[in-house]
């Protein structure tokens, strides 16, 4: 999907029985390239699964922040994004061989202000960085505001490698509600955390 304006490439929009898998999309030039929302409660056999999803060239590439369904995204890619490569709220989330690249204000947020949910996030084998001719500021930006737990862990993941981010590898936010492990990842930006 190619597009322009103040639009969504598409939008998966779960009622309480969606599950399923999406595969091999492509999605550039929206306001949102792809966005997921779903009813505060879900069935809890539902999963959502997401395959060589690659978003660009957008605004906000990703956003799941209505979403408490677990969602797997494989194989996928995010980037020259204005503003994110993928932004998500509650609920749990797999980034499995992903690619966070050269989007504008930060490669991945998590943390949805205002809400009690818990939030659970694992990024396997994944890739934040700049990108030649599209600077990211920050790799990964945790939550500033948030009124649930948040966990997330990072395992083989590699932060800053080949073009350093702006700012920093990690931002953190002022919630202090949450718990980020890092397993066998490299950060090589200037400064590493903010």
């Amino acid at each position: 999907l190619v597009g322009s304006g103040n639009s969504t490439g598409f939008t998966i929009n779960n009622n309480t029985s969606f599950g399923g898998t999406i595969q091999g999309n492509r999605v550039a030039g929206f306001s949102v390239g792809v966005s997921i929302s779903s009813p505060a409660t879900a069935a809890a056999n539902l999963m959502l699964t997401i395959d060589r999803l690659h978003v660009h060239s957008c605004t906000n590439g990703f956003t799941a922040t209505g979403s408490p369904i677990p969602k797997i995204i494989t194989n996928s890619s995010f980037n020259r994004n204005t503003t994110s490569g993928a932004t998500h709220g509650y609920g749990e989330t797999l980034y499995d061989d992903c690619n966070f690249i050269g989007n504008g204000s930060q490669g991945m947020s998590y943390g949805l202000s205002g809400t009690s949910h818990v939030s659970r996030t694992i990024v396997n084998n994944s890739t934040f960085r700049g990108d030649s001719g599209f600077n990211q500021a920050v790799g990964l930006n945790t939550p500033s505001q948030y009124s649930g737990p948040s966990y997330s862990e990072f395992n083989n993941c590699s932060f800053g490698s080949t073009t350093a981010h702006t700012t920093s590898d990690i931002g953190i936010g002022s919630y202090q509600n949450f718990k980020i492990l890092f397993n066998n990842c490299t950060f090589a930006s200037t400064t590493e955390i903010s």
